[in-house]
């Protein structure tokens, strides 16, 4: 007998973007924000999609999916999703998002739910987002500092500061 177990928004969101990936000709951008997992650029590129990390929001979210109109989806680690195929208009609607991962969990060759995350999105660990105590008026100069400590590493400054490891 399987166990159940939880899951988190960038195993799910792996899932959608392999499932969505060539579904439309003219669109192969998906859009993550910077909380999400490696994993998430990673099942993006495997599937033959183009990756673009964005700012947390969904307000951001919603304005960078609208200004890219050869997106897919966006996805927050949230659990946020904005479907934009299938005549979807970018929507964030987690009844319909059901309705697709029940969807894409149909065609799975009989694979478990699990089997299927596993394959595609391994459980990666994360630090998940790390807030570091300043004054607003610090901000800037904190940022900066981090990013000249972690100066030989990949990074990104969309949204604070992230570094993969």
């Amino acid at each position: 007998m399987k166990t159940a177990s939880s899951f988190t928004p960038n195993r799910l969101i792996a899932l959608l973007a392999n499932d969505v990936v060539g579904s439309e000709a003219d669109k192969d951008l998906l859009i993550y924000d910077v909380k999400c997992s490696m994993n998430v650029e990673k099942a993006i590129i495997n599937a033959g999609g183009r990756p673009m990390m964005a700012k947390t929001g969904h307000s951001f979210m919603k304005r960078v999916l609208a200004a890219n109109p050869d997106a897919l989806m966006a996805a927050e680690m949230s659990g946020h999703i904005f479907m934009a195929d299938r005549g979807w208009y970018g929507f964030d609607c987690s009844l319909y998002n059901a309705a697709r991962i029940i969807e894409l969990w149909s065609r799975t060759d009989g694979l478990s739910f699990s089997e299927e995350l596993n394959r595609l999105a391994p459980n990666l660990p994360t630090t998940g987002e790390v807030k570091i105590p300043c004054l607003e008026e610090n901000k800037l100069n904190t940022v900066e500092a981090i990013m000249h400590a972690f100066g030989d590493y990949e990074s990104s400054t969309i949204d604070g500061f992230k570094s993969p490891f």
